[in-house]
């Protein structure tokens, strides 16, 4: 994407959002026509700079389709280093995982939050069912036009560091099916950055949106219902 576009997207991300917060209400009947769930336990993760807040139109929709949706608590995303580490965000997964039953986990992260998940999935497979990606910058987490944020954050050694473990973990198979939800229009992470590598159990959805809107639109809504309401894991449209 040319760079002059790109800033244009961006520019336009809080208008576009709201545009798609709007359309909530016209999608109802799509909404209400995604299979319901089996009750198991989704994990919700805020993108950079978001919190519980900022997804709780998300988790509210997949509760009434009859899922046990959890926030991540730990307050706004700045950055693992920031919120107590990895090991607190793993502490949150065996908590959802053991309050269910011991029923597998979904996990769907925005943006960050994503990567989260990914990480998540690979220190503990055992406990989560497939792994939704909303606009993560899955190939390279530098690449997102808030990545000089999340440095000033973090300490830029520490994020380069991070960034380093990072790329040399996701040279590895996802070991759950993941799903990659991207728009061409994202103003915040370039959509090539943001798409799976392809493998038999993963899968790159496309929908038109902003990245600040991903939460809140549509599209994505009824693609994360019918990515959790499938009993055995597969690409949507196959039957």
């Amino acid at each position: 994407m040319h760079k002059r576009s790109f800033n244009f997207l961006a520019m336009m991300e809080m208008p576009r959002a709201m545009m798609e917060l709007a359309s909530l209400g016209p999608s109802l009947p799509a909404l209400h026509a995604v299979p319901a769930g089996d009750g198991h336990p989704v994990l919700v993760l805020p993108g950079f700079l978001g919190s519980d807040m900022s997804t709780s139109l998300l988790r509210h929709y997949l509760d009434l389709k009859g899922y046990r949706t959890s926030g991540w608590g730990l307050g706004i995303n700045l950055g693992l280093s920031r919120v107590g580490g990895f090991p607190a965000l793993l502490e949150k997964l065996e908590q959802v995982f053991e309050k269910s039953g011991q029923k597998e986990v979904s996990l769907v992260g925005w943006s960050l939050g994503g990567n989260f998940a990914r990480h998540l999935a690979r220190e503990a497979p055992e406990k989560v069912r497939q792994v939704i990606c909303l606009g993560s910058p899955i190939s390279d987490p530098s690449q997102a036009s808030t990545y000089s944020t999340y440095e000033r954050l973090n300490s830029a050694e520490n994020a380069r560091d991070a960034l380093d473990r990072y790329q040399q973990r996701n040279k590895a198979a996802m070991p759950v099916p993941s799903t990659a939800i991207f728009s061409k229009t994202d103003g915040v992470v370039p959509h090539h950055f943001a798409q799976e590598k392809n493998t038999d159990h993963t899968e790159n959805i496309e929908v038109t949106g902003s990245h600040s809107g991903l939460v809140v639109n549509p599209q994505v809504f009824c693609v994360i219902g019918k990515k959790l309401a499938q009993k055995n894991w597969q690409r949507l449209g196959k039957s």
